[in-house]
C-alpha cells in the first residue's frame, strides 16, 4: 500500500525473528495443509454406475478441461454435474448458502445483514416459484419446459453423485465446520442464477446515494460527482443511428404507444464482433473478456458438452459456464458464439413507501392513487453458528417489491435511512417511510434458465435472439454475436421498468404514493436495442452507452460506464482497417491485451499545459510543495503516450498523481453531518465505487465506479465553473500539489515500473482469515499486471491508497473464428478448473493467463479422444457401483491434523 504520509525510509524494515518464523512456518503449513487434503482430488478415472443414466463419458486434457459425450440430454447434464461437483463442491456450497440466505450458519452472527437482506429480497422463495413455472408447463405438455426441467433435475444429480463419491471433502468444509453435505436440488441452481442476476443488474444503489450526496453536499458540489456519461459526445456508441436494417426499424416503432406515454422533459466487460469483409478467413471474429473479480475458485467453468442424439436433434456446446447452473454462458455451439458484458442499463429502482401497522399482523402501504393496500408479511429463520435458538424475521413486501431495511444497506444504512427520513416530514404521523426494490432479478416465473438452455440449439440469428428473450427477465447483458453464415449482431437483454415520469427522477428515490411508483410493466425484449450486420463492420461493447436517444425511443437510463475501454477498442479496430490488414484472432488477442488508457492521456495532456514555467513561476509562495518536484514530475511525463504497461514507469506516476487529485478534490463531510454518524470517509467510498457490502456477496460495485474519472476530467476541462477545483486553489494549484505529492511518492517506491506495483494475488477468502501471508495457505500467485479500469485489459486498482489489482480483472478470455470452429476458438481463464487447493488444476493456469497466453480450444471430439488424459466412464451394463463414502470413514485423521495446523498457525499470530 501507499502511504499517504510519505515515510522518509526508502526501504522495507528489517524482518524481526519472529517474523521469519512466521514465514517459514506459513511456507510450511501451506504444503502440509494441501498434502493432508490430497484424498480431496477428485478421481477422474475409471468406469462407474449410477441409476438411471445411460451411457456417457466425461474426458479430460492435460488441463483438466472437462468434455461430456452422451447420447440423451439427461445424461450429458448429469455429467455437467459430475464435472461441476468434483471440481467445484464447496464453491457450489457456499453459492447455494448465500442465494439462501443461510451465511449465518458458516460465518456466524457477522453475516446476519446479507442473510437479511437475502431472505428480504426472497430469492429463494422466487427459485421455487421459478421452478414450479417450468414443472407446470412440462405437465401441460411443454416440450421446451420439459427439457430444461430434466436438465435441471440431471444437473442436480450429477452434483449429488460427485458428492457422494469423494473420498474427502475439500478443506473449506472442514475449517467452517460442514460436515455434512446438503443435496443439491433444481432450487439451487435458479436461486444462483437470480442472486448473479441481483449481483450483476445496477440503478438502485445510485438512487440512494446521489439524493444523500445532495443533501449532505449541496447540489453545486454533488453534481460534479454524480454526473452520468450522457452528454459525451467524443466516445462511442454501441448501436449507433442507421446502424442497421433491425436498429433502423426499431428507432421507427412506435414504441411509446405500445409501452404508453413517456414523458420527456428532462458490473465491467469488453466484446466485440467483426464482419468477415475485414477478416483474414473471410469469415467473422467475435472477441469476449468479461470482467469479474479474479480469486478462487473462479467464478466461470470451461466444459465442453456433446450430446450425440440422432437425427440432428443433438447439440454441441464449448465454452465457460457459471458454477451452479447449468450449460454455457460464453463460448459456441454448431453454428454461432456469443460473449457477453454488463448492460448497465437503470433496471433497479429504490421505491419509498409509506407503511402504517394496522393491528398486530397487518400493515398497509400507499398506493398511487393514495389507496391503503395491505402489504404481503412472511416470517424467515436464520440459524447462526454458534447459537442454540434461530433468530425470526418479519419480511414486509409492498405491491411495488420487498421493503428492505435500513440496516441491510450495510455500509450505506444511514444514508438509506436519511433518504427515507427526508420524505416523512410532519406528514409522518402514523406510518413509517420505508424502501422497497423493485428490479428486474425479482420479477416472478423467470424464464432465465430456458434461455441457456436454447442458446445450446440455436442455430440462426432469430433463434438465438428468442433465446435472450428468456434471459431478459432476470438479468441484464450485452449479447455478441457471430454465425458460421456470416453475421455478425448485437442483442440487449434486460427487460426494465417502464417509467412513465419525467426523464431524470430515477437518479433519486421514487416516491411510492406518486406518479414515479406506478407498476406500468416491463420493456419488451423485442423493443431493446439490437443490429444484424452493421454498415460499419463492427460492433463494440464495454459496458458503454448504447444508443443515441434522440434516435431511440425508449429510456434505459443513464449509468452506463464513460466508454473509454470501447474508445481505445475502436481506436485499434480503425487503425488495422486504415492499414488494410486482414484481421485474425491473434489481432484480436492483442487488443484485448491493449493497455492504452485514452482518459490518461486527456489527463496528462491537460496537466502538461497547466502547468507550464510561467504557470509555476506565479504561484502564490505560500505553497506546501516543491516547484521543483512539479518540474520533474511534469518532464518525466513529457512522452507519455497513454500505455499502462507492465513496465512503464510513467504510468505508476499518472496514476500516483491521479489518485493525489482525486484525494485533494474529494468533497468533505461537513461536520454538522459527521455528528449524526455519517463516516468521513464516506465520499471516497461512493465515488471510487465501493459497493453497500463489503463482502460484496451482493453487488460487485456502485454505479458512480463508471463515473469517476471522466467526472475529474469535466472538472479540469472547465475549472472555472467547477466548485471542486475553485474551492481548492484553482487549477494550477490542485495539478501541481497533486503532482508533487504523488512525485514524492515515486521517489520512494522500491521499484518504479507499474507491474512491480499493480500486483494481483489470485486470492483464497480462506487465507486471510487463518493469517496466512498473500501468496500462501490457499492463494494461488502474485502476478504483475498492466492497465486499470479504462484499458481494454481491463484490471482497476484497489483504491486511492493501494495501486494493487484487487479490483475488478479479466476473468476469461475467449476468441472465435467462424470460419473453422474446431481450429479457431482459443479460452483462457485466470485460474485452473478445480477448486480443490492439492489438484494439479488448482492454479495451473495462472501463469499463462497473466502473460496474455489464450490457447487453442480442444473440444471437438476426434480432438478431445486423441488429447485426452483422464477417462470417466458411465456404464449402464454394471460398471462400479459407488454408494459413496462417509466422510467418517475417509479423511478424519487428514481433516483433523489440518485443522491443528491452521489452528497453531492461527495462534502463532
Amino acid at each position: 500500500k501507499i502511504d499517504s504520509r510519505f515515510p522518509e525510509s526508502t526501504s522495507s524494515p528489517p524482518l524481526s525473528d519472529a517474523r521469519v518464523v512466521s514465514i517459514m512456518f506459513s511456507s510450511a503449513a501451506t504444503k502440509i495443509l494441501k498434502g493432508l487434503f490430497s484424498r480431496a482430488v477428485p478421481n477422474y478415472n475409471g468406469s462407474e454406475y449410477a441409476d438411471g443414466v445411460e451411457d456417457g463419458e466425461i474426458l479430460r486434457d492435460r488441463h483438466g478441461t472437462p468434455s461430456c459425450f452422451a447420447s440423451t440430454e439427461n445424461t450429458v447434464f448429469f455429467l455437467n454435474g459430475v464435472c461441476q461437483g468434483q471440481d467445484r463442491l464447496w464453491q457450489l456450497h457456499i453459492s447455494r448458502m448465500a442465494a439462501s440466505g443461510r451465511l449465518c450458519e458458516i460465518a456466524g452472527e457477522k453475516a446476519m445483514k446479507v442473510d437479511v437482506m437475502v431472505r428480504q429480497l426472497g430469492l429463494r422463495i422466487r427459485a421455487i416459484g421459478d421452478l414450479e413455472d417450468i414443472q407446470a408447463k412440462a405437465l401441460r405438455g411443454d416440450s421446451l419446459s420439459e427439457s430444461v426441467r430434466v436438465m435441471l433435475e440431471s444437473f442436480a444429480k450429477g452434483v449429488n453423485w460427485a458428492a457422494a463419491n469423494c473420498k474427502q471433502m475439500p478443506p473449506e468444509f472442514w475449517i467452517t465446520g460442514q460436515r455434512k453435505w446438503e443435496a443439491w436440488t433444481p432450487v439451487d441452481s435458479l436461486a444462483v442464477m437470480r442472486l448473479h442476476g441481483f449481483a450483476m443488474c445496477f440503478g438502485v444503489q445510485h438512487q440512494i446515494l446521489r439524493q444523500a450526496m445532495f443533501d449532505i453536499l449541496g447540489e453545486d458540489v454533488a453534481k460534479e460527482w454524480t454526473r452520468t456519461c450522457e452528454d459525451e459526445k467524443s466516445l462511442p456508441l454501441t448501436v449507433p443511428p442507421h446502424d442497421s436494417e433491425i436498429s433502423e426499424a426499431l428507432s421507427q416503432t412506435d414504441i411509446k404507444t405500445a409501452l404508453g406515454p413517456q414523458r420527456e422533459k428532462g458490473l465491467g466487460s469488453n466484446w466485440w464482433v467483426v464482419s468477415g469483409d475485414l477478416s483474414a478467413s473471410k469469415s467473422p471474429l467475435l472477441a469476449s473478456d468479461p470482467h469479474l473479480a479474479v480469486k478462487i475458485p473462479g467464478f466461470w467453468y470451461q466444459i465442453n458438452l456433446h450430446c450425440n442424439k440422432g437425427s440432428g436433434s443433438g447439440f454441441v456446446g464449448a465454452g465457460c459456464g457459471a458454477v451452479g447452473v447449468p450449460g454455457i454462458f460464453i463460448g459456441h455451439n454448431a453454428y454461432a458464439a456469443w460473449g457477453i458484458t454488463l448492460g448497465y442499463c437503470d433496471v433497479e429502482d429504490a421505491i419509498l413507501e409509506r407503511v402504517r401497522r394496522q393491528g398486530e399482523k397487518k400493515y398497509e402501504s400507499l398506493d398511487d392513487d393514495g389507496k391503503w393496500v395491505e402489504v404481503n408479511t412472511r416470517k424467515e429463520k436464520i440459524y447462526i453458528k454458534g447459537q442454540k435458538a434461530p433468530r425470526e424475521i418479519l419480511v414486509l413486501e409492498s405491491i411495488h417489491g420487498p421493503i428492505i431495511s435500513h440496516s441491510s444497506w450495510q455500509t450505506y444504512g444511514s444514508l438509506a435511512e436519511m433518504a427515507a427520513a427526508k420524505v416523512n416530514g410532519d406528514e409522518g404521523k402514523g406510518y413509517k417511510v420505508m424502501i422497497a426494490y423493485r428490479g428486474l432479478p425479482l420479477r416472478s416465473k423467470s424464464t432465465g434458465i430456458v434461455g441457456v438452455y436454447s442458446l445450446l440449439k440455436a442455430k440462426s440469428w432469430d433463434k438465438f435472439d428468442t433465446a435472450l428473450s428468456y434471459i431478459s427477465k432476470v438479468i441484464c447483458l450485452n449479447f455478441g454475436y457471430a454465425d458460421i453464415d456470416g453475421n455478425i449482431g448485437y442483442v440487449l437483454c434486460g427487460e426494465g421498468p417502464v417509467r412513465n415520469f419525467e426523464k431524470g427522477k430515477e437518479h433519486f428515490p421514487l416516491k411510492g404514493w406518486s406518479e414515479e411508483g406506478r407498476n406500468d410493466g416491463w420493456i419488451p425484449h423485442k423493443y431493446l436495442p439490437k443490429t444484424l450486420n452493421p454498415k460499419k463492420k463492427y460492433v463494440i461493447s464495454a459496458n458503454h452507452k448504447l444508443v443515441d436517444y434522440s434516435n431511440y425511443p425508449i429510456y434505459l437510463g443513464q449509468v452506463f460506464k464513460a466508454g473509454f475501454r470501447a474508445g481505445s477498442i475502436e481506436k485499434a479496430l480503425l487503425e488495422l482497417i486504415e492499414q488494410k490488414v486482414a484481421m485474425t484472432t491473434e489481432h484480436m488477442r492483442m487488443i484485448q491485451l491493449s493497455c492504452l488508457s485514452l482518459a490518461s492521456v486527456e489527463f496528462v495532456s491537460i496537466l502538461r499545459k497547466t502547468l507550464t514555467k510561467e504557470a509555476l513561476e506565479g504561484m502564490q509562495s505560500e505553497r506546501s510543495f516543491s516547484l521543483a518536484d512539479v518540474e520533474a514530475g511534469v518532464e518525466f511525463l513529457h512522452n507519455f503516450d497513454g500505455n499502462l504497461t507492465k513496465d512503464s514507469k510513467q504510468a505508476t506516476l499518472y496514476e500516483l498523481c491521479h489518485s493525489e487529485v482525486v484525494k485533494l478534490l474529494l468533497p468533505k463531510i461537513p461536520d454538522a453531518v459527521k455528528d449524526n454518524g455519517i463516516a468521513a470517509e464516506l465520499t471516497r467510498k461512493i465515488f471510487t465505487g465501493k459497493a453497500f457490502d463489503d463482502a460484496k456477496a451482493l453487488k460487485i460495485l456502485n454505479e458512480f465506479q463508471g463515473h469517476m474519472h471522466i467526472n475529474i476530467l469535466r472538472m479540469l476541462r472547465s475549472p472555472e465553473s467547477s466548485a471542486s477545483i475553485q474551492s481548492n486553489g484553482g487549477l494550477c494549484y490542485v495539478l501541481a500539489a497533486s503532482l508533487a505529492r504523488a512525485w514524492g511518492v515515486f521517489q520512494r517506491l522500491p521499484s518504479k515500473r507499474w507491474g512491480a506495483n499493480h500486483t494481483l494475488t489470485v486470492a483464497h477468502p480462506f487465507t486471510k482469515a487463518l493469517h496466512f501471508p498473500a501468496g500462501k495457505g490457499l492463494d494461488g500467485p502474485i502476478v504483475e499486471m498492466g492497465g486499470d479500469s479504462n484499458t481494454p485489459a481491463q484490471a482497476a486498482t484497489a483504491g486511492l491508497d493501494d495501486l494493487s489489482n484487487a479490483g475488478t480483472c479479466i476473468s476469461l478470455r475467449f476468441l472465435a473464428d467462424m470460419s473453422d470452429l474446431q481450429n479457431g476458438c482459443r479460452l483462457q481463464t485466470p485460474v485452473g478448473i478445480c477448486g480443490v487447493p492439492s489438484s494439479p488444476f488448482y492454479t495451473n493456469r495462472t501463469e499463462g493467463w497473466a502473460a496474455g497466453e489464450v490457447p487453442t480450444m480442444v473440444w471437438e471430439e476426434s480432438q478431445v479422444r486423441k488429447a485426452a488424459r483422464y477417462a470417466l466412464r458411465f456404464d449402464t451394463r454394471g460398471g462400479r457401483k459407488t454408494e459413496g463414502a462417509s466422510m467418517l470413514t475417509y479423511g478424519v485423521i487428514g481433516g483433523a491434523v489440518a485443522c491443528v495446523v491452521c489452528a497453531a498457525h492461527y495462534l502463532l499470530h
